[in-house]
Formats: C-alpha cells, structure tokens, sequence
C-alpha cells in the first residue's frame, strides 16, 4: 500500500509511580512501572532500565512478564509487546539517602523503530523523613536516684 513504512513501528510509554509521598530514612517504598505500546505494531526486545538516584537498597523487583535482574541498575527484559498491551513491573526498596528527595528513574527502549521518544522515561519522587528522636527521659531527682 503506497505511504505505508516498510517497517514496523511501536510507541513504546512509560510511567512510575510511588506508593507514597514520603518516607522515613531505612523506610521502604514501592514503585508500580508500566510500559505500553501505543503500537500500531508490535514492540520487540523491549527493555526496562531503572536505577534509583541515590542511596537505596532493592528489596524486590518482578515483572509480570519477562524477566529482570538487579545490580547497580535493574534491566527488566519483557520481550514482545503488542499494541495496547501493557506490561507492569513492581520494584520494592529500602530508602537509605540521607537527602531530602529520593528519586527513582526508568528507561524503556526497543529493538524497533519508535514514533516517538519523548514518552520512553518515567520518574517518581519521594520526600525523605528523618527517623523520629526518642523523646528524652525525666531525670529522677537528685539523691533519689
């Protein structure tokens, strides 16, 4: 059919979202990451990169399908995606940044041609709280203690 590419093309859109707002310093937040493609064709070798920006240690990380691996960055491998198929990736860490924001950064690509970039990253941020300070202790008086 005249004007119609001779190859396929995807368009591949990632979002992120925390599971709350803030957390407390050691506290763990979790992270729902879904990557749809808008098609009009399949995605192929679609791969999800996320790495926490700060100090954080993962806890968990599963792909509904596919499948990921952790280290300094997590790189979630999800294979094929059809048009108007989303695939939700669920990521699990503990918060050790000693900031005030932690933020945490995705990337998705593929091995085929995309219509657009400029949905392929997601970033979610989250206000990190200092631990509560034990409140101090009366003193007894002296020469009753």
């Amino acid at each position: 059919m005249p004007g119609q590419p001779e190859y396929q093309l995807s368009d591949l859109v990632l979002t992120k979202h925390a599971s709350a707002a803030s957390v407390t310093r050691g506290g763990i937040v979790g992270y729902r990451i879904t990557v749809t493609n808008r098609g009009p064709d399949p995605a192929e070798n679609v791969m999800l990169a996320d790495q926490p920006l700060g100090s954080a240690h993962v806890v968990s990380v599963q792909a509904r399908s596919g499948r990921c691996r952790t280290g300094a960055t997590i790189v979630c491998s999800l294979g094929t995606l059809k048009p108007g198929a989303p695939v939700t990736v669920t990521l699990t860490v503990r918060v050790l940044d000693a900031g005030s924001v932690f933020v945490n950064r995705a990337v998705v690509g593929t091995s085929t041609e995309e219509h657009s970039l400029t949905n392929n990253t997601a970033s979610a941020s989250v206000r990190v709280v200092a631990p509560a300070t034990p409140a101090p202790q009366p003193r007894p008086p002296p020469g009753l203690g």
